[in-house]
Protein backbone atom coordinates (compact mmCIF):
# COMPACT_ATOMS: atom_id res chain seq x y z
CA UNK A 1 0.00 0.00 0.00
CA UNK A 2 2.76 2.41 0.96
CA UNK A 3 4.69 1.50 -2.21
CA UNK A 4 1.64 2.28 -4.38
CA UNK A 5 1.19 5.61 -2.63
CA UNK A 6 4.84 6.54 -3.24
CA UNK A 7 4.59 5.53 -6.90
CA UNK A 8 1.37 7.54 -7.33
CA UNK A 9 2.89 10.60 -5.65
CA UNK A 10 6.03 10.26 -7.75
CA UNK A 11 4.03 10.07 -10.98
CA UNK A 12 1.91 13.06 -9.96
CA UNK A 13 5.07 15.03 -9.19
CA UNK A 14 6.58 14.16 -12.60
CA UNK A 15 3.40 15.24 -14.40
CA UNK A 16 3.20 18.45 -12.36
CA UNK A 17 6.83 19.34 -13.00
CA UNK A 18 6.61 18.64 -16.72
CA UNK A 19 3.54 20.85 -17.07
CA UNK A 20 5.09 23.56 -14.87
CA UNK A 21 8.33 23.55 -16.81
CA UNK A 22 6.47 23.84 -20.08
CA UNK A 23 4.57 26.89 -18.84
CA UNK A 24 7.73 28.53 -17.55
CA UNK A 25 9.48 27.86 -20.82
CA UNK A 26 6.87 29.85 -22.72
CA UNK A 27 7.15 32.96 -20.56
CA UNK A 28 10.58 32.63 -18.97
CA UNK A 29 12.31 35.53 -20.71
CA UNK A 30 11.46 38.49 -22.92
CA UNK A 31 13.75 37.21 -25.68
CA UNK A 32 11.98 33.88 -25.72
CA UNK A 33 8.60 35.61 -25.91
CA UNK A 34 9.86 37.68 -28.82
CA UNK A 35 10.90 34.57 -30.73
CA UNK A 36 7.50 32.98 -30.16
CA UNK A 37 5.76 36.13 -31.35
CA UNK A 38 7.93 36.16 -34.48
CA UNK A 39 6.66 32.70 -35.39
CA UNK A 40 3.07 33.90 -35.15
CA UNK A 41 3.81 37.22 -36.88
CA UNK A 42 4.37 35.62 -40.26
CA UNK A 43 0.81 34.34 -40.43
CA UNK A 44 -1.37 36.54 -38.20
CA UNK A 45 -2.85 39.85 -39.15
CA UNK A 46 -3.29 42.20 -36.23
CA UNK A 47 -6.59 42.11 -34.36
CA UNK A 48 -8.62 44.93 -35.88
CA UNK A 49 -10.46 47.37 -33.66
CA UNK A 50 -12.11 50.76 -33.48
CA UNK A 51 -11.60 52.77 -30.30
CA UNK A 52 -12.31 56.34 -29.31
CA UNK A 53 -9.80 58.88 -28.10
CA UNK A 54 -10.43 61.23 -25.16
CA UNK A 55 -12.31 63.63 -27.48
CA UNK A 56 -14.67 60.94 -28.78
CA UNK A 57 -13.02 60.60 -32.20
CA UNK A 58 -12.84 57.04 -33.56
CA UNK A 59 -9.65 55.33 -34.68
CA UNK A 60 -9.70 52.06 -36.65
CA UNK A 61 -6.49 50.07 -36.87
CA UNK A 62 -7.10 48.67 -40.37
CA UNK A 63 -7.09 52.24 -41.76
CA UNK A 64 -3.30 52.16 -41.37
CA UNK A 65 -2.74 48.87 -43.20
CA UNK A 66 -0.47 49.28 -46.25
CA UNK A 67 0.26 52.85 -45.12
CA UNK A 68 2.13 53.05 -41.82
CA UNK A 69 3.67 50.75 -39.24
CA UNK A 70 1.93 51.05 -35.88
CA UNK A 71 3.02 50.86 -32.26
CA UNK A 72 0.29 50.04 -29.74
CA UNK A 73 1.17 50.63 -26.10
CA UNK A 74 -1.27 49.07 -23.62
CA UNK A 75 -1.23 50.68 -20.17
CA UNK A 76 -3.25 51.70 -17.11
CA UNK A 77 -3.11 54.81 -14.95
CA UNK A 78 -2.41 52.71 -11.84
CA UNK A 79 0.47 50.68 -13.30
CA UNK A 80 3.79 51.90 -11.85
CA UNK A 81 5.75 50.21 -14.66
CA UNK A 82 3.62 51.89 -17.34
CA UNK A 83 4.46 55.46 -16.38
CA UNK A 84 8.15 55.49 -17.37
CA UNK A 85 7.34 53.60 -20.59
CA UNK A 86 4.60 56.11 -21.39
CA UNK A 87 7.01 59.01 -20.81
CA UNK A 88 9.75 57.39 -22.93
CA UNK A 89 7.32 56.72 -25.76
CA UNK A 90 6.03 60.28 -25.55
CA UNK A 91 9.60 61.62 -25.75
CA UNK A 92 10.24 59.47 -28.85
CA UNK A 93 6.98 60.44 -30.54
CA UNK A 94 8.31 63.28 -32.75
CA UNK A 95 11.12 61.09 -34.06
CA UNK A 96 8.80 58.13 -34.65
CA UNK A 97 6.22 60.29 -36.44
CA UNK A 98 8.94 61.79 -38.65
CA UNK A 99 9.86 58.23 -39.72
CA UNK A 100 6.26 57.35 -40.58
CA UNK A 101 5.14 55.51 -37.45
CA UNK A 102 1.66 55.75 -35.96
CA UNK A 103 1.68 55.46 -32.17
CA UNK A 104 -1.33 54.80 -29.96
CA UNK A 105 -1.36 54.50 -26.17
CA UNK A 106 -4.35 52.32 -25.26
CA UNK A 107 -5.72 52.75 -21.73
CA UNK A 108 -7.05 49.35 -20.69
CA UNK A 109 -10.08 48.75 -18.48
CA UNK A 110 -10.44 52.26 -17.14
CA UNK A 111 -13.23 54.81 -17.48
CA UNK A 112 -12.74 57.88 -19.63
CA UNK A 113 -12.81 60.32 -16.70
CA UNK A 114 -9.91 58.58 -14.91
CA UNK A 115 -7.73 58.56 -18.03
CA UNK A 116 -8.70 62.18 -18.76
CA UNK A 117 -7.69 63.25 -15.22
CA UNK A 118 -4.37 61.40 -15.55
CA UNK A 119 -3.67 63.07 -18.88
CA UNK A 120 -4.48 66.53 -17.49
CA UNK A 121 -1.74 66.03 -14.88
CA UNK A 122 0.75 64.95 -17.57
CA UNK A 123 1.57 66.81 -20.78
CA UNK A 124 1.69 63.87 -23.19
CA UNK A 125 1.42 64.29 -26.95
CA UNK A 126 0.46 60.66 -27.54
CA UNK A 127 -2.88 59.71 -29.04
CA UNK A 128 -4.70 58.05 -26.14
CA UNK A 129 -7.36 55.48 -27.01
CA UNK A 130 -9.87 54.04 -24.54
CA UNK A 131 -10.33 50.28 -24.22
CA UNK A 132 -12.74 50.55 -21.29
CA UNK A 133 -14.01 46.97 -21.51
CA UNK A 134 -10.52 45.54 -22.29
CA UNK A 135 -11.85 43.87 -25.45
CA UNK A 136 -8.87 44.99 -27.54
CA UNK A 137 -6.42 43.83 -24.85
CA UNK A 138 -8.25 40.48 -24.88
CA UNK A 139 -8.05 40.40 -28.68
CA UNK A 140 -4.26 40.62 -28.43
CA UNK A 141 -4.20 38.02 -25.61
CA UNK A 142 -2.31 40.33 -23.28
CA UNK A 143 -1.05 38.89 -20.02
CA UNK A 144 -0.69 42.30 -18.40
CA UNK A 145 0.52 45.85 -18.79
CA UNK A 146 2.68 47.49 -19.92
CA UNK A 147 2.66 45.74 -23.29
CA UNK A 148 3.92 46.97 -26.64
CA UNK A 149 2.52 45.53 -29.87
CA UNK A 150 4.28 46.46 -33.11
CA UNK A 151 2.40 46.03 -36.38
CA UNK A 152 4.19 46.34 -39.73
CA UNK A 153 2.82 48.10 -42.82
CA UNK A 154 1.19 44.87 -44.00
CA UNK A 155 -0.87 44.80 -40.83
CA UNK A 156 0.92 41.85 -39.23
CA UNK A 157 2.00 41.67 -35.60
CA UNK A 158 5.80 41.49 -35.63
CA UNK A 159 6.49 42.08 -31.95
CA UNK A 160 4.74 41.84 -28.58
CA UNK A 161 6.48 42.32 -25.23
CA UNK A 162 6.57 44.51 -22.13
CA UNK A 163 9.56 46.53 -23.39
CA UNK A 164 10.17 48.04 -26.82
CA UNK A 165 13.59 47.37 -28.42
CA UNK A 166 14.30 50.78 -29.91
CA UNK A 167 17.36 49.51 -31.77
CA UNK A 168 15.05 47.20 -33.74
CA UNK A 169 12.31 49.73 -34.51
CA UNK A 170 13.16 50.25 -38.20
CA UNK A 171 13.65 46.53 -38.77
CA UNK A 172 10.21 45.88 -37.28
CA UNK A 173 8.50 48.23 -39.75
CA UNK A 174 9.59 46.22 -42.80
CA UNK A 175 6.93 43.85 -44.25
CA UNK A 176 7.43 40.20 -43.24
CA UNK A 177 9.99 41.21 -40.62
CA UNK A 178 10.24 40.13 -37.04
CA UNK A 179 12.69 40.34 -34.21
CA UNK A 180 15.82 38.33 -34.90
Amino acid sequence: MRKNLLISCGMALVVFLSVSCKEKKEISSPEQGVKEEKLEADKDFAFDFTLQNLNGESFTLSNYRNKNPVILFFWTTTCPFCRPELKNLNDLLPSLKKRGWEVFAIAVGEPQYRVHNFMQRNAYLLTILLDEDASVADGYRLLGVPTFVVINKEGRVVFKDNVLPLEKIEELSVPNSGVK
